[in-house]
């Protein structure tokens, strides 16, 4: 299953072909396996699963920060090897260098390249005031709450300003107000005209926001395209349930799969 729109190709900022991922000493966990897709720019791209099946993975191959077993994958033009000053991440946990104050934090995003300290300060006062963490300047990571360690990590990766943000589950463990505080932050930046990736495993975060969803379990993708286009294609009445039978499904398939595989070993006698 690839992850296709009908924009043109020129636009494509995110392309991975056929992409495997395994763990393990010899491989035997497979986090992806065959995922494909092209994203383009400006566009707001949610994948969609449960916990473990591999979103994060898929997140940080594009981020250029582990490594990929098979396929093919380019960011902005160029293999992902490494991580690059284009590309913005957003874990679930914050990654706060302890030792680092909030504004030290912020400063370490933009630190790499290279710029006048004057304008390093400008950038970092700009995302202070933009998520709200005036009077925490000062803070270290365990002076704040579960809540602000959370704007403090998204502004250090939105501070150098680059064109492809990925969010991993951004929300998770944050209380109700501050998840809809990061969740206007995130339609801020899809309206300013980012290039957004967004895995959850909530439809409800995403259902006014993507452009595109991809539903994926077990390392592969089950269903990609618009809202429109999953609706007209599946029998339930709205994309949360489709999302659970999708899920369902391909559950069940796999156990018959297993048992076809073990079956006749198990019947064979000596």
């Amino acid at each position: 299953m690839r992850i296709d729109s009908a924009k043109p190709a020129s636009e494509v900022v995110i392309y991975l072909d056929a992409v495997g991922k395994s763990f393990g000493r010899n491989g035997e966990i497979r986090a992806l396996e065959g995922v494909s897709c092209q994203i383009h720019d400006r566009e707001f791209v949610a994948v969609l699963g449960p916990s473990g099946c591999g979103k994060s993975t898929m997140l940080r191959i594009i981020g250029g920060l582990i490594p990929y077993n098979d396929g093919t994958v380019t960011v902005l033009g160029h293999p992902a090897k490494e991580p690059k000053d284009d590309v913005g991440i957003v874990f679930q946990s914050t990654n706060l260098l302890s030792w680092r104050t909030v504004e030290g934090n912020m400063r370490l995003g933009v630190e790499l390249q290279k710029l006048p300290d004057d304008k390093i300060r400008e950038k970092v006062v700009t995302m202070i005031k933009m998520l709200g963490l005036n009077g925490f300047e000062k803070s270290y990571p365990h002076e704040l709450s579960g809540g602000m360690r959370k704007r403090a990590a998204l502004a250090r990766s939105l501070v150098s300003d680059p064109d492809i943000l990925l969010f991993d589950e951004p929300t998770t463990g944050l209380d109700v107000l501050v998840a809809r505080a990061v969740l206007d932050t995130v339609a801020t930046l899809r309206d300013a005209g980012k290039c957004v990736i967004y895995s959850t495993h909530i439809m409800r975060e995403v259902e006014r926001l993507c452009d595109r969803l991809a539903i994926i379990h077990r390392g592969r993708i089950l269903a990609a395209g618009s809202q429109r286009d999953l609706l007209e294609a599946s029998e339930q009445p709205d994309l949360e349930e489709h999302f659970f039978d999708l899920v369902s499904q391909s559950e069940t398939h796999e156990k018959q799969y297993a048992s076809t595989k073990t079956g006749p070993e198990s019947e064979a006698g000596p």
